[in-house]
C-alpha cells in the first residue's frame, strides 16, 4: 500500500489549506452540443445484479463462519479501487443527474447548488468521492486522518459480517447478512472443530473451547488513551471482541452467537452478495460513529477451504470465505459528515477542527462543513426521491470500497466496556455538570444553513 500523509504533517498553515479546499471541481459530465440526432439513453444505470431464480434445494445451507473488515477506503486516493473519478458505486435515486443524452436526466432532489449534484457515469451517486477531491488537492487524505485503517491493522477496531444460510454455489436467492462492532483484537481461535486454527495455536483451548483473550498491552496509539491489541494475523483465525448487546445465541455456527442487526433478504448472484435493507450501518470504528441509510453492500464471495485457500463454488471443501470488491453504499446525512470531518485534529497535539474556541480551526471547520453542505446530492430517506415538487437533498452520497478477511467472534463484552468513540468533537458537546459545553447548539453548528 502506498505511503499515506497524515493530516497533522498536511496540514502546514490553516489558512492555506483552507483555500486550497476552496479549488472548484469539474463537473463529471459535460452537455455536447445538440447534433439534432434524437436522443439515445446513455444513462444505463449501475445497480447490483438481479435475485437469482429460486434453487432445488432452499434448505441447503452451509456454515462458514465470519469476516472481519480488513480494510474501507473514504477517498479516491487509488489505494481503494475507486478509479476514473470515484465511478465506483451504485445508482441510488433512480435518476441519472447531468447524464449528456439519458432519458432519467433530471436531480432526485432539490440541490442547494444546482449543477453540484452530477452523477457519475451510470447515474453512480457518490458524493463523498469529490469532498476527498477537495481534501487531496489539499495534500490531505481522509483514509489516513480518519485512522480508521490503522486501527483495524492493530487490532483497535473492526466490522465483524455475517453470511449465513448461504448454499455455497453461484446462486442463493435467500440469505442472510449481518453485522456486528468488534473490538480488540484476542488471542487465535483455538477448537478442534476448526483444525488449522487449533494447530495454529500456541496452547491448549480453554476447558469450554473458547478463545484465550489476549488483553490489551499497555501503551497506546500516538500518545492516544487507547489500548494496544494483538496485531491480527488474517489468516482466518484471529478472534475479535464483541458487544453483548449487538450479538444473540446460534448454536449452529461455530462461534455459538450471531450478529443481531441483520438483512435477511440479501442474496448472491454469480458468487456476488447483495444485500439492501432499512438497517442503518452504523460505523463505529473508533474515531468515530457514522450511520449509511439505505445501505446497499454488494462482495464477491470468495470461498477458502480449512486452510484458508480458494476452492470452486459448491466445493464441499469450502470451510470458510472472504469478501473481496466490496461496497458499502449509501446516505450520510450532511450534519453527521461534518460532524466526523470536524473531529479531525488540525495537527499533532491541536484541537479538532470543530473547536470553535481556536481561530484556525473555526478557520478550517468552516471551509470543511462548506463543502460537505455543498455536496448535498441526495436525500436521506429514499420516500423522497423525485418528488414534485422536489424534497430537499439533506445528504450525500457514499460508496465505500472494502474487503473482508475471514475471522472469528470472540468474547462477548457489554457495550461499556468498548472504548469510547475518538472523535474530538464528542468532547466538545458535553463538558460535564459543573461547566457548559463548548458547543451548546450541536445541531446548528453542524447543520447546513
Amino acid at each position: 500500500m502506498k505511503a499515506r500523509v497524515v493530516l497533522g504533517a498536511a496540514i502546514v498553515a490553516a489558512s492555506a489549506v483552507a483555500c486550497q479546499l476552496l479549488i472548484g471541481l469539474e463537473d463529471p459530465q459535460q452537455s455536447p452540443p445538440d447534433s439534432g440526432v434524437p436522443p439515445v439513453d446513455l444513462c444505463n444505470p449501475v445497480v447490483p445484479p438481479d435475485r437469482p431464480d429460486a434453487t432445488d434445494n432452499p434448505n441447503e445451507s452451509k456454515q462458514l463462519g465470519f469476516a472481519a473488515l480488513h480494510h474501507i477506503y473514504f477517498a479516491a486516493d487509488g489505494d481503494g479501487g475507486a478509479p476514473e473519478g470515484g465511478s465506483q458505486g451504485y445508482n441510488l435515486d433512480g435518476t441519472c443527474t447531468c447524464s449528456p443524452r439519458g432519458l432519467r436526466t433530471g436531480s432526485s432532489c432539490a440541490a442547494a447548488n444546482p449543477g453540484t449534484d452530477c452523477d457519475f457515469n451510470g447515474g453512480v451517486d457518490n458524493s463523498l468521492v469529490r469532498v476527498s477531491f477537495k481534501y487531496a488537492a489539499a495534500g490531505i487524505k481522509l483514509d489516513d486522518a480518519l485512522l480508521v485503517n490503522k486501527r483495524i491493522a492493530t487490532g483497535v477496531a473492526t466490522l465483524i459480517l455475517h453470511l449465513s444460510n448461504y448454499n455455497g454455489k453461484l446462486d442463493d436467492p435467500a440469505v442472510g447478512f449481518g453485522f456486528a462492532d468488534a473490538f480488540g483484537s484476542e488471542a487465535p481461535y483455538a477448537h478442534p472443530d476448526d483444525p488449522f486454527c487449533f494447530a495454529q495455536d500456541a496452547g491448549p483451548p480453554l476447558p469450554d473451547g473458547g478463545p484465550r483473550d489476549a488483553g490489551p498491552r499497555d501503551g497506546g496509539d500516538a500518545g492516544a488513551a487507547e489500548p494496544v491489541y494483538r496485531t491480527p494475523i488474517w489468516n482466518g483465525c484471529d478472534a475479535w471482541q464483541v458487544s453483548q448487546q449487538r450479538t444473540i445465541f446460534e448454536p449452529s455456527e461455530r462461534a455459538g452467537f450471531i450478529p443481531t442487526l441483520r438483512i435477511d433478504s440479501a442474496y448472491v448472484r454469480d458468487g456476488k452478495l447483495v444485500a439492501r435493507g432499512t438497517v442503518p450501518l452504523n460505523l463505529r470504528l473508533g474515531l468515530f460513529n457514522l450511520p449509511i441509510n439505505d445501505l446497499v453492500v454488494t462482495a464477491d464471495v470468495v470461498l477458502l477451504d480449512q486452510n484458508s485457500q480458494p476452492v470452486p463454488f459448491g466445493s464441499d471443501r469450502a470451510f470458510r470465505y472472504r469478501l473481496a470488491n466490496g461496497i458499502f453504499a449509501g446516505r450520510i446525512r450532511a450534519q453527521d459528515l461534518s460532524f466526523v470531518l470536524g473531529g479531525i485534529p488540525r495537527g499533532p497535539g491541536a484541537p479538532p477542527i470543530c473547536d470553535p474556541r481556536d481561530p484556525l480551526s473555526t478557520l478550517l471547520f468552516k471551509t470543511v462543513k462548506d463543502e460537505v453542505c455543498a455536496g448535498r446530492d441526495i436525500a436521506q430517506i429514499p420516500k423522497f426521491d423525485n418528488q414534485s415538487p422536489l424534497a430537499a437533498c439533506d445528504a450525500l452520497s457514499v460508496a465505500l470500497p472494502f474487503d473482508a478477511d475471514p475471522a472469528y467472534m470472540g468474547n462477548r463484552v457489554p457495550d461499556t466496556a468498548f472504548p469510547p468513540v475518538m472523535g474530538g468533537c464528542d468532547s466538545l458537546l458535553d463538558a460535564g455538570s459543573d461547566a457548559a459545553p463548548v458547543i451548546a447548539d450541536a445541531a446548528g453548528y453542524f447543520s447546513c444553513p
